[in-house]
């Protein structure tokens, strides 16, 4: 297992290859150890290579192709920008017209849609064909933040795109698609909350779920609940094991040798019935193997201790997918499927399957902080209520009731409803609590590396060696509550937001925002994915200075979530005071001027964005939001020598309507820095733009489409210094084409 994930450090798996003309003299130096550590490196670097195969080649970005594909997610709705609908789903590829992009074996599939279109768009379990433009998938990689790569790694996806005409589709279907799909469609027509987490929870169904739903159970600390993944087929499992055990416990059963048989098949039955039903996605597919390999042994009667079978199983997933380790499902049903195999309590049928569920929710904390950067401490009150409520009446009740709609379908609708008003009946109550202390309720922490590997090796340690377990949970305590602490040098941090800007200044213990990436109301914005990570990451709870450049919603789009979740002490420009051309303040060492725009102009709004100078120990960097050409002149004729900068923020994302000439001459940087998606549909950086720079014979332009997020650092001993997040120590998975 740790040769496996240690191959996802190589920065080219021909190096993992390389590494197996050791195996024979570590052999014969009797290094047992090693020689297993090292196969398993050489066989996940064997993967590596396959898995660079699969990648979509550069050249066939925007390439309009045919393709041939199943459908094989529950494709989701939701409004577009334009005002249409967008449906995404994934796909797996079984046939694409151009031979030379034919690596990708499962695509992120996207439609675009108006209401009267929607008759027409993808099925799940369909098999559809038709044109589609190809682009890249999110590469986003911020200091602080997972990258946008693991989690498509880890999911098994290579490439995304997006569909250019109506769609072929073929319904393939089976009994068992014809059952979920009719119930999916009866269970739309019910209103209310718990008909929507009931399909969550027994179909694999959260589409329904509001936003406003989402933030709540995050703050609750019980989103796990409607999220299926390895903890619900672990509690289901533990159920069913302590239901079968009854007759062991209430006398003496004929023929009973204490292998536990009839435990155990009940346990793989009701499990494997459930993965179907919830329709087979990779995290609960992944949790069921688990769950075999730990249970088979038992039912064949073998000895084999259930834990040394679950750790076969791991291994051998990791050896055949390492990139799954890249994922958060992988870990939290590993752990979830451990602690349950290993649980030795002797205890009754509910106590003993509440005090599992609490050691779950304990044990696996430290792994939501590692993921998800966010806890609650609310979770401690609400799971001891509702991870009862949900394993011992909404889902046990729920699946028989879901299992009788056939055959019996009032007692069925009897169940159903049995479980729609557990949870209604509770979550009120959950809620209120919520209100009452809401601002206390979220712990929002990133839990380093270190930090997730001590957690893992405590919870794999638990049940033997405890001591250990709890030295390890120990440090880790430490970790999460250790605050960072920014030091007193000036670093700017251009954050990799895609298609967008988004600018950190640290300086003497004060921070600046410039500009808060895209977003859409009410939905997805890059501050909740990027930024406000990030400033937690470095221990920034509140911003001096915000400035948003000008209302455009590439620059706007996370303003209102930023409002929020943290605290401004003072808004300049689009929403906020209007800025003021030339005026300035100072941190310690660092000079702050703002040129330009006020950054709330209704016209030319690009023109009038909201700029800045940043003076530190004689080096400058400069920043002019969206302004064109034309705009740069007028600047030009003001300040003129005094816009020379030894850093430029390149206006416009590399648009061709700005940078020109004029600017590159009065500014002369080293350095050209450039904040743009990669694959974005405008074209940015403009091949003028970049031909422009060039001609400056000693400016380096820097693109955070292909390096990640750049940072700059501003010694206290004058050197100036450009970093960026990919390097040639990059590991693979995260390196572009």
């Amino acid at each position: 297992m740790a040769g496996a994930i240690l191959s996802l450090a190589l920065p080219d798996p021909h190096w993992g290859l390389i590494t197996v003309a050791l195996l024979p003299a570590l052999w014969c130096w009797r290094q047992p150890v090693m020689t297993w550590m090292l196969l398993g490196c050489v066989l996940g670097a064997l993967n590596g290579l396959l898995w660079l195969d699969a990648r979509l080649p550069e050249a066939c970005l925007g390439q309009r192709v045919t393709i041939t594909g199943r459908v094989d997610t529950l494709p989701e709705t939701e409004p577009a920008a334009w005002g249409g609908w967008r449906v995404t789903a994934e796909l797996e590829v079984l046939e694409l017209s151009d031979e030379r992009c034919r690596g990708p074996r499962r695509l992120l599939l996207s439609q675009h849609l108006d209401s009267t279109q929607l008759s027409h768009a993808m099925r799940y379990g369909a098999l559809v064909s038709g044109p589609v433009r190809l682009r890249p998938l999110g590469s986003q990689w911020n200091p602080g933040v997972l990258p946008d790569q693991g989690r498509w790694a880890a999911r098994g996806v290579d490439a995304a795109a997006t569909v250019m005409a109506p769609l072929d589709q073929m319904q393939q279907t089976d009994w068992l698609s014809d059952f979920r799909g009719r119930l999916l469609d009866q269970w739309a027509l019910r209103e209310g909350e718990g008909w929507v987490v009931l399909r969550a929870l027994l179909l694999g169904d959260p589409r329904g779920i509001s936003p406003l739903l989402w933030s709540d159970l995050k703050q609750l600390g019980i989103v796990h609940l409607v999220v299926i993944s390895g903890l619900h087929i672990a509690l289901l499992a533990g159920l069913v094991t302590q239901i079968t055990q009854l007759p062991r416990r209430l006398g003496r059963v004929p023929g009973d040798r204490g292998t536990n048989a009839l435990a155990t098949a009940g346990v793989l039955l009701v499990s494997g019935l459930y993965v179907l039903l919830i329709g087979a996605p990779l995290p609960a597919q992944r949790a069921f193997l688990m769950l075999f390999a730990a249970k088979a042994p038992r039912l064949l009667g073998w000895s084999s201790e259930s834990r040394r079978s679950l750790l076969l199983a791991l291994t051998a997933m990791l050896l055949w997918e390492p990139t799954i380790a890249l994922g958060a499902s992988f870990w939290l049903s590993a752990v979830a499927t451990w602690i349950l195999v290993t649980d030795t309590g002797r205890t009754s049928v509910l106590s003993g399957l509440f005090l599992l569920q609490i050691k779950l929710v304990l044990l696996m904390a430290p792994l939501t902080l590692f993921w998800f950067g966010e806890a609650s401490w609310l979770g401690i009150l609400t799971n001891i209520v509702m991870i009862p409520a949900v394993t011992l009446v909404m889902v046990p009740v729920g699946f028989v009731g879901t299992l009788l709609s056939g055959p019996l379908p009032t007692l069925s609708i009897f169940l159903l409803e049995v479980s729609v008003w557990t949870w209604e009946s509770l979550v009120p109550f959950a809620i209120g609590l919520l209100r009452s202390c809401d601002y206390c309720a979220m712990v929002r922490h990133t839990l380093p590396l270190p930090g997730f590997i001590l957690a893992v090796i405590g919870i794999f340690c638990w049940t033997s060696y405890r001591r250990l377990a709890l030295l390890a949970y120990a440090i880790v305590v430490m970790l999460a509550l250790d605050v960072p602490r920014t030091n007193f040098e000036t670093m700017v941090t251009i954050l990799d937001v895609g298609q967008g800007l988004a600018v950190v200044i640290e300086s003497d213990g004060k921070a600046m925002l410039y500009d808060t990436g895209d977003g859409y109301p009410g939905g997805f914005s890059q501050a909740e994915k990027t930024i406000l990570p990030y400033l937690s990451s470095r221990g920034i709870d509140a911003l001096d200075v915000l400035v948003v450049s000008h209302g455009d919603r590439d620059h706007s789009g996370g303003l209102a979530f930023l409002e929020e979740r943290m605290p401004i002490r003072r808004h300049l420009g689009f929403a906020g005071e209007p800025c003021r051309n030339g005026e300035r303040w100072r941190w310690g060492t660092v000079e702050i001027l703002l040129v330009n725009g006020s950054g709330q102009g209704t016209s030319d709004t690009n023109d009038q964005s909201c700029g800045f100078l940043l003076s530190v120990n004689g080096h400058q960097m400069l920043a002019l939001g969206d302004i064109s050409a034309d705009r740069e002149r007028q600047l030009i004729r003001y300040w003129r020598a005094a816009l020379s900068s030894d850093v430029l923020l390149v206006a416009h994302h590399g648009s061709a309507s700005s940078s020109g000439y004029a600017l590159l001459k009065w500014v002369d940087p080293v350095w050209a820095l450039i904040s743009a998606g990669r694959g974005n549909r405008f074209g940015h950086p403009h091949t003028e733009v970049l031909d422009r720079i060039k001609q400056m014979r000693s400016t380096t332009a820097v693109n955070t489409a292909s390096t990640g997020a750049i940072q700059i650092r501003f010694g206290q001993n004058r050197n100036l210094s450009v970093t960026t997040q990919r390097g040639i120590g990059t590991p693979y998975w995260l390196k572009l084409p």
